[in-house]
């Protein structure tokens, strides 16, 4: 099964916030969940290599790197959480923190039928345990990296 298929709203969020294509933030992560050589070729010839593709013109390397592994990490954290959020944290996630143009809370509050202080304090909540996840990724992840490293 392909990365996305379980949450395919989560998926089209990222890719709004990121301004890439469904199938970019996809391939991008699915890419990020092996092991690749850069000297591997990416075309049929075998004429130009992963490592070329990095050292075009644009962003360094490192950026691009840290970039998409960051949001890979980032998307792990929030489909993790996904199946613990209720339908406020879900609107909150959709609406106002992934959302090119984020949904006020005076809008949230109208249709959940409670204040826009409310629906604050649930967003605080909801960075909370975000952060709380992605905290508890990255330490996985960085002893993951310095135990192969080593």
């Amino acid at each position: 099964a392909r990365w996305g298929e379980g949450h395919p709203e989560v998926v089209r969020r990222l890719a709004a916030a990121l301004g890439k294509k469904e199938e970019d933030v996809v391939r991008a992560t699915e890419s990020l969940a092996r092991d690749v050589s850069l000297d591997a070729p990416v075309t049929q010839d075998g004429e130009v290599t992963r490592l070329e593709v990095l050292e075009g013109e644009g962003e360094p390397r490192e950026e691009v790197v840290d970039r998409a592994q960051w949001a890979a990490r980032l998307r792990a954290s929030v489909e993790a959480a996904w199946p613990e959020l209720d339908a406020r944290e879900r609107a909150l996630v959709e609406e106002r923190m992934l959302a090119e143009e984020a949904a006020s809370a005076e809008l949230l509050a109208r249709r959940f039928g409670v204040t826009a202080v409310r629906i604050r304090q649930i967003e605080q909540g909801l960075r909370a345990k975000l952060k709380k996840r992605l905290t508890a990724s990255l330490t996985t992840w960085d002893a993951e990296a310095m135990s192969r490293a080593a």
